[in-house]
This record gives C-alpha cells, structure tokens and sequence, in this order.
C-alpha cells in the first residue's frame, strides 16, 4: 500500500474519522487505532510478514522489562542478536552464502550452498533498528520516563505506519511519550501537515517517478547503449535529483500524516543537496540513521575519545556498516567504504568549519558544488549493479563530474565578479538553445525539471533551519492557486508504478 494510492488515501480517512472522535477518545482508544491500522497497513504488502514484526515487538518488550528490573548485558546482547539473526536471514543470507562459494572456489574447495528464494519484509531494517535501539536504551536505564509495561504503547511505536517501511528511524524517547498522551484535534497543525504532504507527493510522483523512468530507460542500455557514457552520465544526474526527492518525498508525506494526526516526527532531510561540505552532508542526509549508528555503534566504539587513529578507524566502520546496512551487495558496500574514505579526508583536511565560522558562508557555492560532486560520484556507485560495471562507469563520471563542477566554479565566479546583466544575458541565451533543440516535443517530456528546480530554490531559499520548508504567498488567493497547481501537477503527470525507493531496504 503506497501513500499515493486510493487503498492508503481510503484508510487514512477512515483512520481519521475516528481518531478524533469527540466522545470517548482517549490516548489508549487512539493508540488501538493506530496499531490496527498500522498492521492493516503492513499486511497490505504480505500478511505472512506481520507475524515476524508482531515476534520482533514481543521479543523487544520482554527483553526491555527484564532489563528495566534487571540490567544485564547478556540479556541484552541476545535480543540483539535475535533481532539482527532475522535481518541477516531475510536480507543478507544468499548474499554471504554466494560469496563464500566463490572464496571456497578460489581455495580450490567445492561447496554447495542451499539458496532460499526469500520475499524481503518490506521495511524490515528501520523497524529493526528501532526494537534494536530500544533494546539497547532498556540497557542503558534511558527509558525511565517511559511507560516499558505498556505493550500497546511499545507496539505502536514499532509500527507506526507513517514511518513503518521507509523511516525516519524513531527513538523511543521522541515518539512514545506523544503516543501515551490524548491527542486533540489542531487546525493550524493540520493545515501544516497537509501542505507538508502536498510538497511530498510533488517530490515523488511529479518528480521522481519521472527521473526514474529516464533513469531506468538509461541505464537498462548501459555504456554500450545509444548515448553511451554521456547517457549515462546523464543518468547519473538524474538518479541525484529522483533518490532525493523519492526519499525525502517520503519522509514530507510521513512527517505530514504525522502532523494530521498529533504525533511530531524528527526531520530526516535538512536541504541537503546545498551542504558546505561532506560533514555538513552528513548532518544533513538521513539524519535518522546517522543518529542511530552514532548512538549505537560510534559511540560504543569508543567515539572520538579514543586515538586519532582509532577515532578515524570507528568513522570508516560506521559508513561501512551502513552501507551494508542498505542491501546485500558489494556496491552498497563499496558505496559505504567510498563515504568512509571521503568523510575522513573532509575531517583530516578540516573541511568542519562551518559549524563555527561564519566567514564559511562566503565561499557556500564553491563548497557546495565540491560537496554535490563527491554525492553524484557517490551515487554513480549505490546505483550500480555490480563492481564491474561501476568501475566501468567510474571511468567516466569521475572525469565528467570533474569538468560539470569546473564549468559551475567558472560560472559563479564570473556571476559574482562580472555585471549581473551579463549573466543574465548568459543564463537567457543557454535557456533559448536549450528550448530550441528540444522543442518541439520534447519539453514536455522534461517537464519535471522545471519543478525539480522549483524545488531546489524554495529548498536554497529556506536553507536555514529555522525558516519554513516551502514559501508561500502572503495573499490567500495566490496560496491555493498554488495550491491547485501542484495538485494538477500531481493528478496529471504520467502514470508510474513505482514504489518508494527505500522501501527496499
């Protein structure tokens, strides 16, 4: 069930209807409702699989009051190893087991491995990260302020169906104390949540599903296709514009459903694609999951208190871990050690002085085209198929990305040391012998960039924190006329049945 279907639309109203009953509600009521319907709406994918989360949400909620009563790492490490256990099974089992044939092969040994044709749970690694951090907070004596004997509170927080497949991962003392109060109906908050789910599906089915489909279309041909490697490289690009807008799409549409319904969820993308420099990026990308391994896995490791050789050491393991942490394959993984090995030149370089220094902000567009080359280069690999094809891919994008980030630095020095009118002039005369080769059929064919831009300048406009993600006209008339816009938008771009690309993981 997709948020941009009829079947979700049918069963968030209902959901609605009654959530705000004005008799009767109460926080226990809201919550049964929320757990039936997450489950409604997890079993729409594959019923077979809410046994396996309903088994993670015991085993977790077990654990977590033995460990409230009695802390005990053992305890602990078991419920973390079972839930990982069920993550390696369904996520990495055929993976390992092809990749130890090959290393026997190559000892001279044959070994027949059993492979298991297994449908992937929908989701599995966010709602196992979350039981996994539960666990782990129990140990930890962080959960005081949290009801651990209320299982129908746990469980709503394991399931909570706008963040249930895709994310952001929640930690326990964020979500459960708003889910063990009543919530009452807010105008203004809803209003925010509504318009944050009409940026959210702007973000997936106008832009996202459309760069996907060209996207797919290139890279099904390959190097050896007609436009070869600029295709490709094309490809590239527009695989940077639909992750983005596909995931934080998500999240917009998470975030707003949320809202509706009086539950705050953590804000998973900051602008991202205008950070200063890869630590900023990192700050600002899938906040949820970096959270997650600092809390669980840096900190553990030791962090930054430790040598500097360690220190850098538990920063390459961590981008390691989450690159396998995306799927069962060697270009996640290559993906995961690419940002490791970045992450730590950015740091030895002292590439982190945005945090502290203003003067940083001068040079904003020169970092952020070095940062956005180090994400395409980045993404040429998480896109990949295999090593192979990736490093054959590599050889071109590397050099390409090189000269397209050459050719902005040029750019932007001359819009900032010449006459603005001169790059005005520029700027209308590259957009007329662009509209010229592409006219006349083909424009429509990329109408999607023009919002995929709209986009990018209300997000460069509001890159601060504090300002509000989408700027709206003062005047009502002008609101809903954007407002209706963005819906036409919607309803009228070509049909796509493609799902949230981090359902997959």
């Amino acid at each position: 069930m997709l948020f941009n279907s009829v079947e979700f639309i049918a069963l968030f109203s209902a959901v609605l209807l009654l959530y705000f009953l004005p008799t009767g509600a109460t926080a226990r009521r809201q919550n049964m409702l929320l757990l039936a319907a997450s489950y409604v709406f997890y079993g729409a994918w594959d019923w077979r699989f809410l046994g396996l989360i309903f088994f993670t949400t015991l085993s977790t909620f077990l654990t977590a009051r033995i460990l409230d009563r009695h802390p005990s790492r053992v305890v602990a490490g078991i419920n973390i190893g079972v839930n990982l256990a069920i993550l390696a099974v369904f996520k990495y089992f055929n993976f390992f087991g092809e990749n130890l044939c090959r290393l026997f092969k190559l000892m001279g040994w044959s070994v027949d491995w059993v492979f298991v044709d297994i449908l992937l749970p929908v989701g599995i690694s966010f709602y196992t990260f979350q039981a996994i951090g539960y666990t782990v907070d129990a140990y930890r004596g962080n959960l005081k302020n949290i009801d651990t004997n209320n299982f129908l509170l746990f469980a709503v927080f394991i399931a909570y169906f706008p963040q249930l497949v895709a994310g952001p991962i929640e930690r326990a003392g964020h979500i459960m104390p708003q889910l063990a109060k009543r919530r009452l109906w807010n105008g203004s908050e809803a209003v925010e949540g509504l318009r944050r789910v009409l940026w959210g599906l702007v973000k997936k089915i106008v832009i996202a599903d459309q760069c996907g489909m060209r996207v797919d279309a290139l890279w099904d041909k390959g190097m050896d296709g007609h436009h070869g490697a600029i295709g490709m490289f094309v490809a590239t690009l527009l695989f940077t514009v639909q992750i983005y807008c596909d995931f934080s799409g998500y999240c917009d549409i998470a975030l707003g459903i949320s809202r509706v319904l009086g539950i705050r969820l953590m804000e998973n993308f900051r602008r991202s694609y205008f950070s200063r420099s890869v630590l900023e990026f990192w700050h600002r990308w899938h906040v949820s999951l970096m959270e997650w391994f600092t809390q669980y896995v840096y900190i553990p490791l030791g962090g930054s208190r430790v040598s500097r050789a360690r220190h850098l050491s538990n920063i390459f393991i961590v981008f390691l871990l989450s690159g396998l942490w995306h799927g069962a394959s060697w270009c996640f993984i290559a993906w995961g050690a690419y940002w490791g090995a970045v992450y730590i030149l950015a740091r030895v370089c002292g590439c982190d002085s945005y945090k502290n220094d203003r003067s940083f902000e001068l040079s904003r567009p020169y970092g952020v085209v070095a940062t956005m080359s180090f994400v395409v280069v980045g993404l040429a690999i998480f896109r990949s198929s295999s090593i192979e094809a990736c490093a054959r891919l590599l050889a071109w994008v590397v050099p390409l990305t090189a000269l397209l980030a050459l050719a902005l630095v040029v750019a932007i020095w001359l819009m900032k040391h010449r006459p603005v009118r001169l790059a005005v002039y520029a700027l209308g005369a590259i957009s007329v012998a662009a509209a010229a080769v592409l006219i006349p059929g083909k424009v429509m064919m990329w109408y999607f960039l023009f919002f995929a831009a709209a986009v990018f300048v209300c997000e460069w406009k509001t890159r601060h924190d504090d300002v509000p993600l989408y700027p709206l006209p003062r005047r009502r008339t002008l609101r809903y006329a954007v407002y209706i816009l963005l819906y036409l938008a919607i309803i009228t771009a070509p049909v796509s049945d493609s799902a949230f690309i981090y359902f997959q993981f």
